[in-house]
C-alpha cells in the first residue's frame, strides 16, 4: 500500500522517466526506509504518550488518594478533639458526682444527728411530762386530803 502511494506519488511528479530509473528506484528505497522510520517513530511517540497518560493516571489516583487521606487525617483531629472534650467533660462530671455524694452523705449524717437530738428531746420532754403529770397527780392528792 505504501509502495503503491509512493509510486502514484513519482508518476504525479513526473519524477519516473525511462533515463532514472535506477535513481528512482533508490529515491523510491529512501522513501520507503524514511516511510519506515516514520512509521516506527510515530509508533514509538504513541508508545511513549500511552506510557505518560498512564503515569498522568497514576498521579491524578495519587493525588485523590492524597486529598482523601487529608481530610480523613482532618476528620481524625476533630473526632480525637472532641473526644478530649468529652473526656475532660466526663472527668468534671465525676468530680461533680464525687462532690454531690460527699455533700449528700454530710446531710444525710447531719440529719441522723438532727433525728437522734429530736428523739432526746421527745424523750426528755414525755419524762417532764410524766413527771408532771405524777406531780399533778401527788398535788390533787394532797389537796384531796387536806380537804
Amino acid at each position: 500500500d505504501a509502495n503503491r502511494q509512493i509510486e502514484l506519488l513519482t508518476r504525479k511528479l513526473g519524477i519516473l522517466s525511462p533515463t532514472s530509473r535506477v535513481e528512482s528506484e533508490s529515491l523510491i528505497k529512501e522513501m520507503q526506509d524514511d516511510m519506515f522510520k516514520a512509521k516506527l517513530m510515530e509508533a514509538e511517540a504513541e508508545c511513549t504518550i500511552r506510557e505518560l497518560q498512564r503515569k498522568i493516571d497514576e498521579l491524578l489516583k495519587l493525588h485523590i488518594c492524597g486529598n482523601q487521606l487529608k481530610r480523613a487525617d482532618l476528620r481524625c483531629k476533630d473526632l480525637e478533639s472532641r473526644l478530649n472534650q468529652s473526656v475532660h467533660a466526663e472527668r468534671m462530671i465525676a468530680i461533680e458526682m464525687t462532690n454531690r455524694t460527699r455533700s449528700i452523705a454530710e446531710l444525710e449524717a447531719k440529719l441522723q444527728q438532727l433525728n437522734l437530738k429530736m428523739k432526746l428531746k421527745e424523750s426528755d420532754a414525755e419524762s417532764a411530762l410524766v413527771e408532771l403529770k405524777h406531780r399533778i397527780s401527788e398535788l390533787e392528792f394532797d389537796k384531796e386530803t387536806i380537804k
